[in-house]
């Protein structure tokens, strides 16, 4: 035997087996976890019988007497309470070219977006840590200029940067990622990237400027 009811939010037909009784179950159409019924068969309180068709005595020019059901409905009130927020997947594929500060900053204001103090004040640890990893584009030229031996250095800056970027997707982005997966699938509202992204290329821009004015 199996427990049939339908998703509270999209209302598409579902069946686990009985032993699912009171469990969570995730919608596979929308995403949406919920409670399984203990028995029977549930129908989402927002679902509405879908309206019979006009009676032959109508006139089939008038105005129809019923408007058909509109199902992005309950998507569209979810999407208004849910805060806008970063792709974190995109944010780390983009903190490959400007390293981890980028990622970690827009994770953080995800994470404060959603009213998750606890994980923010872990994701700004991160940032600072991505900070002093990304001022060795300051400290090498000016060590160069200086005399100092840095051909070393710099190729241990650069694995160690690598390696810092992997160990904060696997302790860090990668749970945000999977908490708004789990939590709103792929219906949040979306953010932009044109003005992190601006500011991202223009940081680049003087780091690197900065760079051959010292060599210079």
């Amino acid at each position: 035997m199996a427990i049939e009811f339908r998703c509270h939010h999209c209302a598409k037909l579902l069946r686990t087996p009985d032993e699912s009784a009171g469990k969570k179950s995730k919608c596979p159409e929308c995403g949406t976890i919920q409670d399984v019924p203990e028995q029977g068969f549930e129908s989402p309180p927002s679902a509405k019988p879908f309206p019979s068709a006009p009676s032959m005595r109508q006139n089939p020019y008038d105005a129809p007497q019923w408007e058909p059901q509109k199902p992005a409905g309950a998507r569209a009130t979810q999407l208004e309470k849910t805060p806008a927020l970063w792709n974190p997947n995109a944010a780390v594929n983009w903190s490959v070219l400007f390293s981890p500060v980028f990622g970690a900053y827009l994770h953080l204001k995800n994470w404060q977006a959603l009213g998750e103090s606890a994980e923010a004040a872990r994701t700004r640890i991160w940032l600072i840590l991505s900070v002093l990893v990304l001022s060795r584009h300051i400290l090498l030229p000016v060590a160069a200029v200086l005399g100092m031996q840095v051909d070393g250095i710099i190729s241990f800056s650069r694995v160690f940067a690598t390696l810092f970027l992997f160990a904060w997707y696997f302790c860090s982005a990668k749970k945000q990622a999977k908490y708004i997966k789990l939590r709103y699938a792929k219906h949040y509202p979306r953010r932009g990237w044109a003005g992190p992204l601006l500011v991202a290329f223009g940081i680049r821009f003087l780091l690197k400027l900065f760079a051959a004015w010292w060599v210079i």
